[in-house]
C-alpha cells in the first residue's frame, strides 16, 4: 500500500482578510505607494489594480500578493506609468 500524503494549508482565511494581509504588507513596504493599489480577491485569486511609477513597484507588489497565505494566483493588472520628467 502506498503512502498517501495531503498538503493543506493550517490557515482558511477569508476573502477579506487575505485583502487586509495584503494592504498590510504593501504599507509596510517603503519602495510602494501603496494608496493607490487596489486589491481584489476571488478564492485563490487576487487581482491587483492601479498606477505605479516602476516596473519595480509593479514586481513587489505581485511578489507580496503571492505570498500571503491561501493565495495560488496573481494577477497583476497594475500599469506602469513613468514620471513624465523621465520618459
Amino acid at each position: 500500500m502506498k503512502p498517501f500524503f495531503r498538503i493543506t494549508s493550517k490557515q482558511n482565511l477569508k476573502p477579506f482578510e487575505v485583502k487586509n494581509r495584503i494592504q498590510k504588507t504593501f504599507e509596510r513596504s517603503a519602495n510602494l505607494e501603496a494608496k493607490g493599489i487596489r486589491v481584489q480577491v476571488d478564492g485563490r485569486t487576487v487581482q491587483l489594480k492601479s498606477r505605479v511609477h516602476s516596473h519595480k513597484e509593479k514586481e513587489i507588489a505581485a511578489k507580496a500578493a503571492y505570498k500571503a497565505p491561501g493565495v495560488n494566483k496573481v494577477v497583476n493588472d497594475i500599469v506602469v506609468q513613468l514620471y513624465p520628467e523621465f520618459v
